[in-house]
Formats: C-alpha cells, structure tokens, sequence
C-alpha cells in the first residue's frame, strides 16, 4: 500500500511527497517484492526534483542489490539517462 500511496503522489506531479513516501515504504519493507520498484521510484521521484546525483546513487543500489529484477534489466537504463548518471 505505501508503494501504491507514493505513486498516487508521483502522477499528480508531487514528487517530493512521492519520494519521501516510497522511501519509508522501502525502509520499512527493503526486501519485499516492491523492494526493486522502490527503488526506482525513489530515484525517478529524485530525478524530477533536480535531485540528480541523489537520483543517481539510489539507481545504483538498484543494480547492486537488485540486479535481475525487471526494475534494473527494463527500466533502469533509461532511469539512469534521464538523470543524467556517468
């Protein structure tokens, strides 16, 4: 449910909030099955609030903790992209 509050925030374009929501939800559940979506989202969220390096450094928990989920083999090249990442 916290997943799904976070991405209530994120489409009416409130990106802080979704961010802040989505990263308690996965500091309160790191390794549920959202756990890789979490994480993108956090990122994205950062993204879209000019919070690139942050952005950046959760995109690469992602890979390390999450590396064969779909969120790091589908999404995460054009997450990192988008930020900006090296």
């Amino acid at each position: 449910a916290q997943y799904w509050l976070g991405q209530s925030y994120y489409v009416r374009g409130e990106y802080e909030k979704a961010a802040k929501v989505i990263l308690e939800g996965y500091q309160t559940y790191p390794k549920s099955s959202k756990g890789p979506d979490y994480l993108l989202k956090i990122g994205v969220s950062l993204t879209k609030i000019d919070q690139k390096p942050d952005a950046c450094a959760v995109f690469t928990e992602l890979k390390t903790r999450f590396p064969n989920s779909v969120a790091a083999k589908e999404r995460l090249a054009a997450a990192r992209k988008e930020a900006g990442c090296k």
